[in-house]
This record gives structure tokens, sequence and C-alpha cells, in this order.
């Protein structure tokens, strides 16, 4: 099997797209577009190619199809038979204008990759708009029950799993480029003005005076501040999830056991850019409450939680009480790093916002949303400020 780092580093384009490109590739690549007007047709076909094993012996009059959301970027329909409930289908149509800031490409590598690891739901079958998958059982969670104690334990357990498959420093040679910086440039490069409603551009300019330049300026100084900081502290890198909102963490009660979904923004990052974003996305996304977000106590605790079970999977040290050594050292080392990852997830998360808020056909105030994001980070940066060069 090829190394997650191999896959995530890869050109979309590459020309090796065959069955030879992956172990557990989607059994169909269909040309069909998912037409959001005509659901039930759209089900029909999508089950047609993407699950013949059950269309072709179920009867279509035990058809049910639930709308379960998809959060702010996709619509996603919960699919099954009354006779045969236990079989469920997730049919996921991508939101429109994503495919410019996401690499569905990439993103198929990766589920698949992460399947053979027991990390992530099966592909049945992909159509030009979307993708028919492995139904998860599990009840999201949300920013109350993400801090459980035993839920954070399994899902600090399943993070060190994911950053592990493919890891590196920063410090080593062979490891492979982050394009955090370069994703919010090309996302930037994405925005186009004048909005379609007028209203919008009003918003716009008065949220952002400065317009896109600004955030194009940000960028480049987060980028040379987290560079200077990497020669003295260097970050681990791996495969992160980049997403992982309380929503796309599933907890399963029955099995005891924690599962993410939706790996759209996976790819290779900074360990502690996923860490940051996760502690970001405590204050919710439709309704945004950053007094909600963890505060430095609290951090370091997780962190040292994290470390513990990063050297139980590395090193299998324990000490006397069960737990390997974490000393405190480590800890402010990592927690420095989050914390200015903080700031660059808020950076981040603005221009996918600003982009969407033209484009997208979901029902979401994603410029009302960005502009949130955008404040954010320049509260975080400010506690920054004795590290920026000026």
């Amino acid at each position: 099997m090829e190394g997650m780092a191999d896959i995530c580093l890869r050109s979309s384009n590459e020309k090796n797209m065959g069955a030879e490109w992956c172990v557990n590739q989607p059994r169909t690549r269909s040309s069909f577009a998912f037409d959001l007007c005509n659901v039930q047709c759209g089900v029909l076909r999508v089950l047609h190619d993407c699950r013949p094993d059950l269309s072709n012996r179920l009867s279509l009059d035990d058809l049910v199809i639930e709308h379960v959301g998809g959060g702010v970027t996709n619509t996603l329909f919960c699919i099954f038979f009354a006779s045969n409930p236990a079989d469920k289908s997730l049919i996921r149509v991508y939101g429109e204008g994503t495919e410019k800031i996401i690499d569905r490409e990439l993103e198929v590598r990766i589920m698949s990759e992460l399947h053979e690891y027991h990390c992530c739901c099966r592909i049945y079958g992909l159509f030009r708009n979307g993708m028919c998958y492995e139904y998860v059982e599990g009840e999201p969670l949300t920013p109350q029950t993400v801090t459980q104690p035993h839920i954070r334990q399994r899902l600090i357990e399943k993070m060190v799993r994911l950053h592990s498959i493919a890891r590196f420093s920063m410090s080593d040679q062979n490891a492979p480029q982050v394009d955090l910086f370069a994703r919010m440039r090309r996302m930037l490069r994405q925005v186009s003005f004048p909005y379609p409603e007028v209203d919008q551009q009003e918003r716009f300019d008065k949220c952002f005076p400065d317009g896109l330049k600004k955030i194009h300026q940000e960028v480049d100084k987060m980028e040379a501040l987290l560079a200077d900081i990497s020669l003295s502290n260097p970050p681990v890198v791996g495969l992160c999830h980049n997403d992982l909102t309380p929503g796309n963490i599933l907890y399963n009660h029955a099995t005891d056991d924690v599962r993410f979904i939706d790996f759209e923004y996976a790819g290779i990052n900074y360990q502690a850019f996923d860490i940051a974003n996760h502690f970001n996305e405590y204050a919710g996304v439709e309704e945004c409450d950053y007094s909600r977000c963890p505060d430095a106590s609290y951090q370091k605790a997780w962190i040292k939680e994290y470390l513990q079970q990063w050297k139980r999977q590395h090193t299998h040290s324990l000490c006397s009480n069960g737990f390997p050594e974490v000393s405190d050292e480590e800890i402010e080392a990592l927690y420095s790093l989050v914390t200015v990852l903080t700031a660059i997830s808020h950076l981040f998360w603005t221009p996918w916002s600003l982009y969407l808020a033209g484009s997208s056909n979901i029902d979401f105030d994603y410029l009302t949303y960005g502009s949130i994001r955008y404040k954010e980070y320049q509260k975080q940066k400010k506690k920054l400020d004795h590290l920026i060069f000026r």
C-alpha cells in the first residue's frame, strides 16, 4: 500500500487514475449529475449506479429518503429501505462552486486510504457532483458533549491515530510541504466581485474596508511568523482532518468508539492546526459563541493527554501510573504552536467564507460568518504581538 504522504502530495491531475491507483477505490465513477430539484430521481439513479446490490433486490416502494443536512458546504441524504433499515447509505451532493476550493480527487484518495486504516467509511461510488458512501452509526458531538472526559479521551486517541498515519518534523528535510497558506491564497483568488446581491457587497465593504488586499497581507504575515517560530520549535506535520467541528465527530455509545466524518478539507498539515481548529470549533457554526472555546488551563490539560497518547502509541513507554511521562516543557511547546495556529485557523476560514458567499447554493450566511472569523483572528492575533516582527 502506498504511504499516505505520497498520496497527499500527488497532484490531482496525475494521469494514473485507473483501477490500480488505490486499494479501496470506489466501485463506480458515473457521469450522472444529481439534480436537487428532483431528489427521488437522483437517489434512484445513484443507487442503481453505486448500490446495485440494494436496488436490484429490494422493492423501491420501501425506499426511505431522509434529508440530513450536510453542514454548510454540501447537501446530504440518508438512504435505506424500510424492509432492511440496517443497511444505510449516504448520498452527498457537493455544494455549487466548491470544486474550486476543494480537491475532490484528493478527498477520494484520502478517504479510500483511510478506510484501509479503519479510520473512514467506505465509498461505494462517485457521480459527477457527489458521492455515495457507507453510513456510520453514531451521535454527532455538540459543544457540550465534546468536553466530556470519556468522550474526549476517545476523541484524542482517534486524532493521534490519524496524525500518526503520515508524520514528519518540519526539521526533517524529507518533510512534505504544507499548503495551508497556499490554499488560503487560492481561495482569495477565487473571490469574485461584485457579489450577486447589492446588500452583500455593501456588507463586505463595511466589514472589510481594506478589501482582500489586507487579508492577503495577513496571510503573508502569519506564514512568515510561523516559519520564524519553526526554527526553534519545529511543528510536527502529518495527515490532518482540518475541520474537526463537534458535528464531524460521531460517538457510538454501543461500541464506545469515536469516528471522524467529512474529510473534504483533509490533507498534510501542522498537527497543531488540527488541535487549534478543533478548539475553535467549540463555538459552533450556525450560532457562533466563542465564550464556549476552552481556556488555557483546559487546552493544556487536553494537550497533555494528547501527548501521553502520542507517546503511548509511538514509544509504548509507561510510568507507574499507567501513562507516559510528559514534561511541562513539552506541553508548553505544543501549546505555544496551538496558540499561533488558533489565530491562523480563524484566518483560514475567512477566505473560505468570502468565496462561498458569492457562489454557494446552501442557505447559510457565509458573509456574516466570515466577518465573525476575521474579527476573532484579529482578537487572537493580539496575543501574538510579542512574536510578530514589525
